[in-house]
């Protein structure tokens, strides 16, 4: 857990480039960048060459997700179909959202977005992420959660949300997804 003199540095870091006061590429975020598929030519011959066929497509894609540790189960999927990787890191810094914002080719970007299913996890797909990508420019782009969701829960095992009846966020999510939770 951050020192509160910490997370008022980053509060301010963040309001500072939010408002071009900072550049945002004064500032390095060494922690889950986005983890592009190979596709240069010299990668690609290296581990057998395949097509970028998203080239070729109208929409992009980017697999975004709340924690990095589920890469080792997303990975054959992201290394079948060519689709990159961004973990968040929780709450995602300034910088990659401000990254995912700023990706644009002139196609539409699909942000697929995988996280928890309790009140932080939540909010983070269906209002900090989106927000903070059209506030930073981000107008192409979409955030879609395809995990977990309410679905996902019965084959899960799962705890009452109350048992994060401290998160700030816990009234929202009782309002919005009921009393079910899980990690």
């Amino acid at each position: 857990m951050a020192k509160p003199e910490t997370a008022k540095v980053y509060r301010l870091l963040t309001l500072a480039r939010e408002r071009g006061i900072i550049p945002p590429e004064w500032i390095v975020d060494e922690h889950g960048h986005r983890e592009r598929a190979p596709t240069c030519y010299a990668d690609c011959v290296i581990s057998d060459y395949r097509r970028n066929y998203w080239i070729q497509q109208r929409h992009r894609v980017l697999l975004a997700s709340e924690k990095g540790t589920v890469r080792g189960l997303l990975l054959p999927v992201l290394e079948a179909y060519g689709v990159d990787f961004q973990p968040m890191g929780g709450f995602g810094s300034f910088n990659k959202a401000n990254d995912i914002a700023q990706d644009n080719d002139g196609r539409p970007l699909i942000v697929l977005y995988v996280g928890d299913y309790d009140p932080s996890g939540m909010w983070m797909s269906e209002r900090d992420l989106p927000e903070r990508i059209a506030r930073y420019g981000g107008d192409h782009v979409t955030v879609k959660r395809i995990a977990l969701k309410r679905s996902d829960l019965a084959r899960l095992p799962s705890f009452p949300a109350s048992d994060k009846r401290k998160d700030p966020r816990y009234k929202w999510f009782l309002e919005n997804y009921g009393w079910e939770s899980t990690r």
